[in-house]
């Protein structure tokens, strides 16, 4: 073996410091990255031409053996965008946990998760994993519209798109979701404009109290859930006269349609419609509003001790004044969007 002399181990010494700085630094750089990645998700910057095919090249080798990368270069020929990706993904059904982590940071704006989540038969194909990812620290920003619809979530899911800060539409049709769910959504409450339920009988009216907490909504689907008329009209009555255009279930409909037929539509003087001042009228003038009402409606009495009367006519007009609410709010298929914009226009004065 060759002797060192202590010169040489100095410089060996030195070298192996060297070669050991260079390595911490590669480690930590790695590090920084790897925390940055989760913290904020990947940056795709500005979305330039350079960083969409970065990405689509990443989701080549998520998403091998479809030729994803061929299909994607075709459809973007004409405009490259984050969110062009993410509707091209969501219309054929490749989203899923890996391919989402790739968007955390992204500019989009919107997002579909009907075909992605099922197969053919319609199965669940739902892991908790995706959703998760909605929830990581400062994840999709921008989104501003999100679509479950058609899958069996289980409930708790919901809890990862809870603080989603501009989610504005929200479509849960046919989600399998229940009263549960509705009040896990109460945290977008200032956000929410546009939320569609329609179509999950496990809601009732029970769910009402969280409904009226979504205070920024200005259009709200409950068609096919089994919320009724009692439902309907607390909806109404403590929205504290902020409009809200609603699809309600078919019940409803048949109730307003036939409001005719429950009382007297439109009394006019001397008969009264304001339900506070029945106690200040005389039986004589109680036994003629009501007979006003029978008319219509065999089925509603009018005799019996004043107090009764009173309480009867009360509770009468106070209903009238709520379907009327209620049908007043009554989003109809054939209703254009005109009602709705002028809504949105309100709102924002």
């Amino acid at each position: 073996m060759q002797d060192l002399k202590p010169g040489d181990l100095l410089e060996t010494a030195k070298a192996l410091q060297g070669s050991l700085a260079l390595d911490t630094t590669h480690i930590g750089t790695s590090s920084h990255r790897v925390y940055s990645d989760e913290l904020f998700g990947p940056s795709l910057g500005q979305e330039s031409l350079l960083e969409i095919q970065d990405l689509i090249n990443k989701l080549d080798s998520i998403l091998p053996g479809i030729r994803i990368k061929e299909r994607l270069m075709e459809k973007l020929k004409e405009s490259a965008s984050a969110q062009a990706v993410v509707d091209f993904l969501a219309e054929n059904g490749h989203l899923n946990a890996r391919v989402l982590e790739l968007f955390r940071a992204s500019k989009v704006a919107r997002i579909s998760l009907d075909e992605s989540l099922k197969d053919t038969d319609g199965l669940n194909l739902i892991s908790d994993d995706l959703f998760f990812v909605f929830s990581k620290p400062n994840s999709f920003r921008s989104l501003t519209t999100l679509s479950l619809d058609g899958l069996r979530l289980r409930t708790p899911m919901l809890t990862h798109i809870q603080h989603l800060p501009r989610l504005t539409i929200l479509s849960l049709f046919d989600a399998g979701i229940d009263n549960e769910a509705i009040y896990l959504l109460v945290p977008l409450r200032y956000t929410l404009a546009d939320l569609n339920v329609a179509s999950n009988p496990g809601i009732d009216d029970d769910a009402v109290p969280a409904l009226l907490m979504l205070t920024g909504l200005l259009y709200l689907s409950i068609a096919e859930t089994s919320i009724g008329m009692a439902g309907a009209r607390r909806l109404v009555k403590d929205r504290g006269g902020k409009r809200t255009l609603i699809d309600l279930p078919h019940s409803c409909h048949e109730y307003v349609e036939t409001m005719d037929r429950k009382y007297f539509i439109d009394p006019k003087p001397p008969l009264i419609t304001d339900p506070s001042l029945c106690c200040r009228l005389s039986v004589a003038a109680l036994k003629r509003n009501l007979s006003s009402h029978a008319a219509v409606n065999r089925d509603i009495p009018t005799g019996g001790t004043k107090k009764e009367m009173v309480q009867r006519l009360e509770q009468l007009l106070e209903t009238r004044l709520a379907d009327l609410e209620v049908r007043r709010m009554i989003r109809y298929p054939d209703q254009d969007d005109h009602e709705m914009k002028k809504m949105k226009k309100e709102e924002r004065l």
